[in-house]
C-alpha cells in the first residue's frame, strides 16, 4: 500500500511539472486538442494492452496535464524513427515518451526532467559479462535512434539496430 501512494504521489508531482511543458505550446482557447505522439512498443511508458487502449506512465502524465488544462488528449503511436518529422509537421503537438536528454538539449524545448532513464545492459545468465567493457567486440541489440545507440563508440561494440524492440531477438 505505501508503495502505491508513493507512485501516486510521484505521478502528482510529475504531472504539476509537466503542466510546464504545455504552457509552452502554441494552443489556442479554440484547440482543446492536445495531440501527443509516443512510441507504442515502450512499455511501461507507452504501450497497447490487452484491451487494444493506449495506456502506460508517460500517458497517465499527459491525460492529467490535459485534465488539469481542460484539453482532450489525443494519443497517436508514432514510428520512433519519424518523431521528428511528425512533430515539424505538426501531425503532432508533442512528443511524450522516454526521452534522453543528453546530446538533444538543443534539439528540443524540454520539459523538467521527471524520471531518471538510466541505461541498462541486460544480458542472459552465465553470459560472462558484468562490465560494458566486457561488450567489446560483442553484438547489442539497440532501438534506432536511442541512447545506447547515440553511446555505442563508449562499448566498442557492434550494433545491431531495430526499429521496434519487438523485432529484437529474445
Amino acid at each position: 500500500m505505501r508503495i502505491r501512494k508513493r507512485i501516486a504521489a510521484w505521478t502528482a508531482a510529475a504531472a504539476v511539472l509537466l503542466t510546464g511543458l504545455c504552457s509552452v505550446m502554441p494552443v489556442s482557447a479554440e484547440q482543446r486538442t492536445f495531440t501527443v505522439g509516443f512510441d507504442a512498443e515502450f512499455p511501461p511508458y507507452g504501450y497497447q494492452d490487452e484491451s487494444g487502449e493506449y495506456v502506460g506512465f508517460d500517458l497517465s502524465l499527459a491525460q492529467e496535464v490535459c485534465d488539469r488544462r481542460g484539453w482532450t488528449l489525443n494519443k497517436v503511436p508514432i514510428d520512433w524513427n519519424s518523431k521528428d518529422m511528425e512533430l515539424k509537421t505538426g501531425a503532432i503537438d508533442c512528443i511524450w515518451n522516454g526521452f534522453t536528454m543528453n546530446g538533444r538539449e538543443n534539439d528540443y524545448t524540454w520539459s523538467v526532467p521527471y524520471v531518471d532513464n538510466s541505461q541498462v545492459v541486460i544480458v542472459k545468465t552465465g553470459a560472462e559479462i558484468s562490465a560494458l567493457s566486457d561488450l567489446s567486440g560483442k553484438i547489442v541489440a539497440v532501438q534506432a535512434d536511442s541512447s545506447p545507440e547515440m553511446s555505442s563508440a563508449l562499448i566498442r561494440a557492434t550494433l545491431e539496430i531495430f526499429s521496434r524492440l519487438a523485432d529484437c531477438p529474445a
